[in-house]
């Protein structure tokens, strides 16, 4: 599940994830704010990624409940999320909303 708030000026976009947390690299892959895993991964050895304000540059970074991550102008919170309907059907750490 997806949802905006604000923080300051900018805002900010809200991932649930199912997991107690998210390596960074998978979590910029999979909010598609990178085209590859490769990609992730120079994006953050170059320190152009934040995690709660302070530049990151370890791929598998745990991204937990309450972090925010930047990059590129984008700023997503993770929010864990104890119950998903998905679970059996995506393998994946992230909570996608159902299209039923």
């Amino acid at each position: 599940m997806k949802k905006e708030g604000r923080v300051g000026k900018k805002t900010i976009r809200i991932v649930e994830i199912k997991e107690e947390f998210i390596e960074l690299a998978k979590l910029l892959k999979f909010e598609n704010l990178v085209a590859s895993g490769g990609e992730a991964k120079g994006a953050i050895t170059e320190g152009i990624v934040r995690v709660n304000g302070i530049v990151e540059t370890h791929k598998s970074k745990k991204i937990y409940s309450g972090d925010i991550v930047d990059y590129k102008n984008e700023k997503i919170r993770i929010h864990f999320s104890e119950t998903s309907t998905h679970d059996e059907i995506n393998p994946s750490p992230l909570v996608k909303p159902d299209h039923s």
